[in-house]
């Protein structure tokens, strides 16, 4: 890895169902695709995140969208 060092972390989803937010166990390396993974009650292929205004990408990692510990991340359901 160049330029960072992986941290562990914790990160907030809201949500706007039950619970509205969940905090994850994460590392700055992990990817979207495996933060999503670890939200079980909705399918991955229609899980939307978004951090900063910005929908976040699959193959991006934390450290790539700078979402640092304690950070709160939005989750949308695409319903397309």
């Amino acid at each position: 890895m160049l330029g960072f060092a992986v941290r562990q972390m914790k990160i907030h989803v809201k949500r706007m169902m039950t619970p509205p937010t969940c905090t994850l166990d994460v590392e700055s390396s992990d990817t979207i695709g495996s933060v999503k993974a670890q939200i079980r009650d909705v399918p991955l292929h229609m899980q939307l995140l978004i951090f900063a205004n910005q929908l976040l990408q699959d193959d991006g990692t934390l450290a790539d969208y700078n979402i640092q510990d304690g950070d709160s991340i939005h989750f949308v359901i695409d319903l397309k």
